[in-house]
């Protein structure tokens, strides 16, 4: 029937629909937590780096903010005794972890005062400022960082004063509007809690990270089971559907695309059931049909062996009724022919062998219907078979008739061998000389001429006759008994 399948195939299918390898909800919190977690962690960089540079601004303004200071507190004081006294101040303020250095230096260049608690930070700023060639700006727009870590900010304040009135500007070298630029304090400050600072904030930030991937899982997961769960029953439904079992209509909870499908899925698997369900009854009739059909068939089969057995009975006792006078015929002409041969005329003798002749045809025609019954099962036996001598034989057979009728035979020699029935092949050509005889008529120009014609691929045997002929409307039924 139409909605069976072999339990192994059904089987096969329940699992590999059951239980899929990488089931769909999986596969979407796993994408989806990677993505919020590269997304995050990215963030994370990013936020990290920008932590970081505002720290690093912040130290750097206040490395400016502490150069400008001093840069204030010595303005006009190069000159005289007071600069010692600031030498003190810069001397117990650079005493503190965070200065690195501290340099003052005069408008030349040449230096007043020096600080050094970190010789490698000094060393790394005499490099940069080797690399400047001399011509620094005479204000830093931005401090200078030093270190891997950026950790120490440099920043190089201007010291200015105002220009007396008695003093004209055009001599001055260094001036900036109506002041002039006494020298300049370099102030290198460091931050040693900043790569610190920034790792902790780094990792605080992987933590957070961390901690936001955990909560998204659950949360995702939840989201994923309540959009997949359409998508399960519709795999359920399918499930069943396969098995053959009556499909179980889906819940239609959105109307969205996929409440949309659902609610087609419904009426395609409730269509293909019916129609399934009537595949079934119409097979259920069929299959009753047939049985019936063979029954009927059977029987027929049955009447027609029985019949055919009574038709076997019935030609073996027609030949037998059949064979008994032709046997006395056949007898009798040949003990004529034996004993009084030499005393008979010759004209007697040629027609007691005709009659001899024509006992044997008849003879072998009688046996041949034991035959009928059995053409269509067993082939008759086919050997070679000379046309030519067949038509003569029968031409001595019907010499009698076509003598008493003045028809002439006339054979176009020489006529073929083929492969076939000797017995079929005389009775073709003596059915087709009987009737040429027999409608002869009152022709006035009685002949029969028998030949063949080959075009390449098969024989084509000819019997033509001057008698009245057939008729138009009866030869469509030439080749059916009548």
């Amino acid at each position: 029937m139409a909605d069976r399948q072999s339990p192994s195939t059904t089987d096969s299918t329940a699992e590999s629909i059951a239980a899929p390898r990488y089931p769909l909800q999986r596969k979407v919190i796993l994408w989806t937590v990677l993505m919020i977690s590269v997304g995050a962690f990215s963030c994370a960089i990013v936020l990290n780096g920008i932590a970081r540079d505002a720290m690093t601004r912040s130290h750097g303004m206040y490395a400016r903010a502490v150069s400008q200071t001093l840069a204030s507190a010595v303005s006009g004081r190069l000159r005289d005794s007071s600069l010692d006294r600031f030498r003190e101040l810069v001397d117990s303020v650079g005493q503190a972890p965070r200065f690195a250095f501290v340099e003052v230096v005069d408008a030349r260049g040449d230096p007043l005062h020096r600080l050094l608690n970190d010789a490698a930070a000094w060393q790394e700023f005499e490099v940069w400022r080797q690399a400047q060639s001399g011509s620094l700006p005479v204000f830093m727009a931005d401090a200078l960082f030093l270190g891997d870590a950026r950790e120490v900010a440099v920043f190089r304040a201007p010291i200015v004063s105002r220009l007396p009135e008695t003093v004209t500007t055009r001599d001055l070298t260094h001036r900036i509007d109506d002041r002039r630029v006494e020298g300049f304090v370099v102030v290198a400050l460091r931050d040693l809690t900043l790569p610190d600072t920034s790792e902790r904030l780094q990792a605080a930030m992987m933590v957070v990270v961390g901690v936001i991937c955990l909560i998204s899982v659950p949360v995702i997961a939840w989201f994923t089971s309540r959009w997949s769960k359409p998508v399960r029953q519709l795999n359920e439904a399918v499930h069943s559907f396969g098995r053959g079992e009556r499909p179980r209509a889906v819940p239609v909870e959105t109307r969205d695309e996929l409440g949309q499908l659902a609610d087609s899925f419904n009426d395609v698997t409730e269509r293909l059931w019916q129609t399934r369900q009537e595949l079934r009854r119409a097979n259920e009739q069929l299959e009753h049909q047939v049985r019936q059909r063979t029954a009927e068939l059977e029987r027929v089969n049955e009447r027609l062996g029985a019949e055919l057995r009574d038709k076997d009975k019935f030609m073996r006792a027609v030949t037998h009724d059949l064979n008994a006078p032709l046997r006395n015929i056949g007898g009798m002409t040949e003990l004529l022919l034996i004993k009084y041969k030499t005393e008979f005329a010759d004209d007697a003798v040629t027609k007691l062998e005709r009659i001899a002749a024509n006992v044997k045809v008849q003879t072998d025609l009688i046996d041949d219907l034991l035959e009928l019954s059995r053409i269509r099962t067993k082939p008759a036996r086919r050997e070679e078979v000379d046309i030519e001598v067949v038509v003569r034989e029968l031409g001595e057979q019907m010499a009698y008739d076509l003598e008493a009728k003045g028809i002439s035979l006339t054979v176009l020699t020489p006529l073929p061998t083929v492969f076939a029935s000797r017995n079929r092949v005389q009775q073709v050509f003596q059915n087709l000389l009987d009737n040429a005889v027999k409608y002869m008529l009152d022709s006035s120009d009685p002949r029969i001429m028998i030949g063949f014609e080959n075009d390449g691929r098969e024989l084509h045997f000819w019997v033509a006759d001057t008698g009245c002929g057939i008729a138009d409307v009866d030869l469509p039924h030439v080749t059916q008994i009548f």
